[in-house]
């Protein structure tokens, strides 16, 4: 996990400055920038909302902030696993009638859960459970923010020291049981995906907004 978040980041900072991967991830790099379009690597990495959010950011302070990051993680802490039954984030995301069906699978009523799962494995012939683990990765970091303008702190460390800091980082994958060959049943998990980190999107995660 902390491999997992030190290579997202790499990947975020690499299609922010336009540098690609293999250079980002030595001194120097930043003064060598140059066209780079492939977002196949990230998008495996990194949910799309997250990307979109760093980004966006990006883009609206690029002309007045210096930005100085510079980390290491030291240590991943595990704090938990669990799996959402029946429910994955690509899913939701399709169409209203979907995500219904789906919001019934979370009903407190036990025979509309099985009535809404019954009907899902009959059109799709699959069942789907999204799988989260959220750790604690600690970074010898430095982090720092300066505008440009007035020269001014604005973030991170006045010194521009190093300091251990812990981030809050979730990953997702979604596991799929194929029904579609009796004789022959299977589970496909997806890649793991970075779809959070220090609750940047939301304290709340997607699925316990789905209630």
């Amino acid at each position: 996990s902390a491999y997992a978040f030190s290579q997202a980041v790499l990947e975020i900072v690499a299609h922010m400055h336009r540098i690609p991967f293999e250079q980002a991830s030595v001194e120097g790099a930043v003064a060598e920038t140059r066209p780079c379009d492939d977002y196949t690597n990230l998008d495996q990495m990194v949910i799309k909302p997250l990307r979109k959010l760093y980004e966006s950011a990006h883009e609206n302070s690029k002309d007045r902030l210096s930005i100085t990051l510079r980390l290491e993680p030291v240590r991943a802490i595990f704090v938990h696993m669990f799996a959402i039954p029946s429910i994955s984030r690509e899913e939701a995301e399709k169409s209203p009638q979907r995500l219904q069906r789906m919001k019934r699978m979370l009903s407190p009523d036990k025979y509309e859960q099985a009535q809404a799962r019954s009907e899902y494995r009959a059109i799709t012939g699959e069942a789907q459970t999204t799988v989260e683990v959220q750790v604690l990765v600690v970074c010898n970091e430095v982090f720092q923010v300066i505008d440009t303008e007035t020269g001014a702190v604005v973030q991170g460390s006045l010194d521009g020291s190093e300091k251990q800091v812990a981030h809050v980082v979730r990953l997702e994958t979604n596991v799929t049981h194929d029904y579609t060959d009796q004789s022959c049943q299977y589970l496909r998990q997806t890649n793991w995906q970075v779809s959070d980190i220090d609750d940047l999107l939301s304290p709340v995660a997607w699925y316990e907004k789905l209630g």
